[in-house]
């Protein structure tokens, strides 16, 4: 059973990085950086049904895309831009970096000054120990907040 947050704009439950209540082979990185890494429509398509989007209309309106651009993804007939691969990651609740690489944009990685939040937080979360339940406590408020820095967009 999959625990439910009470946090506001969130509409489907996750466990894993990957969106999914059971482990996702797409999420290790060695699929990104091996020969056999599934294009992006291979991976999108069953990826939005695993969420729990019954059809691409669904998967469009929550997106705020068209349902046409969503079918091209899906079917492999052109990858998504970057900032669409963000609002991709955001409704599917996975890494935005892997939804970049299998668009095939590869993000830059920042140099993080050792006094940012993101710096802070990153520590910290090397010295929790993680299971199922903290890991999407944790995915959980960070779906929320944002959820809320998109509606504040």
């Amino acid at each position: 059973m999959i625990l439910e947050a009470s946090l506001p704009g969130i509409e489907h439950p996750s466990v894993f990085a990957c969106g999914h209540s059971t482990p996702c082979p797409w999420t290790a990185s060695s699929t990104i950086d091996g020969v056999d890494k599934p294009t992006f429509g291979e991976w999108f398509k069953p990826a939005i049904r695993k969420a729990g989007f019954r059809s691409y209309r669904e998967f469009a309106e929550r997106a705020g895309v068209s349902k046409s651009a969503v079918g091209e993804w899906a079917n492999n007939h052109r990858n998504p831009d970057p900032a669409y691969c963000d609002i991709i990651a955001d409704v599917l609740g996975v890494d935005r970096d892997y939804v970049l690489a299998l668009a095939g944009h590869r993000p830059e990685e920042p140099d993080i000054p050792f006094d940012d939040p993101r710096a802070r937080i990153s520590a910290l979360v090397r010295r929790v120990n993680w299971n199922h339940e903290r890991e999407y406590t944790i995915a959980r408020a960070l779906n929320g907040y944002i959820e809320l820095d998109r509606s504040d967009r």
